[in-house]
């Protein structure tokens, strides 16, 4: 196993003093842990030492100051033993390759081969980029960062530094540190993303290093809000929910409980279409607004959807079948199709089961028998109509059977308006005619 670091070289800063542009000596320390100070020009040299790193793959430009990095390796306080002896004229090539201002990065990458080879082992790559000038170079730079992922090994520990970072380097650095999260099998292979805070040195002048993995994982706080807003799926903030990435500090003592409830039924209700667990999603949801906000962003944010969605609907009639129709047309916004089918035909079960009787599997096979289909026309012959027609539909999409989006998507559509009519003028809070509904279904035949 390796600790792997991946880390910037930029150019430095102009020294008024000395008139020259470079890295100056900075006493770097881990921030929870000042007892243990590295000095260095480069905090690599104090992630080897502090943070135990074997190999490191080196990130810049053809105008990065590689000269300066290699002349440090042979510095008393470098980390890095060189495995060749310094050369003079290596150092003058490098030299020269900083002022020419090179736009070949390949031609850049094979004069740097020397310093790879200088570094031995601890040195697994130098990665040139362009400047980012255009979507080409964007998408270039891209391309050369996720290459790395070749350096990766199984068991190996990933670290970032963006210390010397510069202009949009920090950015490049953002989405491979995503990409490679998202390629490594195990999430928490990513051990540290440091910055060695300058104006954050004390009367000590230590440079603390901060480790800025906890924006990443605020990061994946707006990937799970995206998630939940363009599919309607809660994955992610399932995962964060189960890993304990909840701030309960952030969160008011008044409505941590029913947060939690929320979230936890939010997760299951989505993912099964269980109509008790909408509801009471919806319900939890409510309570939680009425009593402010979480202390969380994106909670909040999620919360705020689904209570602007949802809230009115709320137990609007008896069988909340208002909510239930209502997360039907969502679900179908999101492209799931399937959830929105089999959340109408659950409320049309539902209205025909007896309470707390658990005959739900008897009711779906009497509404599609051969008495309910061929031979039934009566009182509630619309609704079996509209039942059956939604089963035809939710199996098509299930079994990938001959499935026309835009036509079926219409019909789709045109049933749940026509059943949710049909429920607004004949059944809604009319007990008798529900009663009648459930007494002539559970009459028929299972054949």
């Amino acid at each position: 196993m390796s600790n792997i670091l991946l880390t910037s070289i930029g150019t430095g800063k102009y020294d008024a003093k000395t008139k020259e542009i470079g890295y100056s000596n900075t006493r770097y320390a881990v921030n929870e842990d000042r007892a243990n100070v590295v000095e260095s020009a480069y905090i690599y040299d104090a992630m080897i030492e502090l943070k135990k790193i074997d190999k490191i793959i080196f990130i810049g430009t053809t105008g990065s100051d590689w000269h300066a990095l290699y002349e440090h390796l042979f510095y008393e306080n470098s980390r890095i033993t060189p495995l060749k002896p310094r050369s003079e004229d290596y150092a003058l090539e490098l030299y020269e390759l900083k002022e020419s201002k090179e736009k070949d990065l390949d031609k850049c990458r094979e004069k740097l081969q020397t310093l790879v080879d200088t570094m031995g082992g601890v040195c697994s790559d130098i990665i040139i980029l362009h400047y980012g000038l255009s979507i080409e170079e964007m998408n270039e730079n891209f391309d050369r960062l996720a290459k790395a992922k070749k350096y990766i090994g199984k068991d190996d520990v990933l670290s970032f530094d963006i210390t010397h970072s510069f202009r949009s380097l920090a950015f490049y650095e953002l989405l491979a540190v995503n990409f490679f999260k998202l390629s490594m099998r195990e999430g928490d292979r990513l051990d540290f993303v440091s910055y060695g805070m300058f104006e954050g040195q004390g009367e000590d002048g230590i440079t603390p290093i901060v480790n800025q993995e906890p924006l990443l994982k605020l990061l994946d706080w707006t990937k799970a809000a995206d998630e939940f807003k363009r599919f309607g799926t809660t994955h992610l903030l399932d995962q964060l929910r189960k890993e304990g990435e909840i701030d309960d500090s952030n969160i008011s003592r008044a409505v941590i409980k029913d947060v939690k409830n929320a979230l936890e039924r939010l997760c299951s209700a989505v993912d099964t279409n269980n109509l008790s667990e909408l509801r009471n999603m919806v319900a939890n949801c409510k309570k939680v607004k009425e009593k402010g906000s979480t202390g969380n962003h994106v909670i909040d944010f999620i919360f705020d959807e689904i209570y602007d969605r949802f809230g009115k609907y709320l137990d609007q009639d008896e069988n909340n079948i208002a909510l239930y129709v209502e997360f039907a047309y969502w679900h179908i916004e999101k492209n799931r199709y399937i959830a929105a089918a089999i959340t109408m035909i659950e409320t049309m079960i539902k209205l025909c089961s007896n309470e707390n009787s658990g005959n739900t599997d008897t009711v779906r096979a009497k509404l599609r028998s051969n008495t309910a289909i061929k031979r039934y026309s009566g009182e509630h012959e619309d609704f079996i109509k509209y039942y059956n027609e939604l089963r035809v539909l939710r199996n098509k999409l299930c079994h990938a059977g001959d499935w026309n989006r835009d036509a079926d998507l219409k019909k789709l559509k045109k049933c749940i308006e026509d059943f949710f009519e049909l429920y607004k003028k004949k059944y809604a809070n009319k007990k008798d005619i529900q009663n009648d509904l459930r007494v002539t279904v559970n009459s028929f035949s299972e054949k």
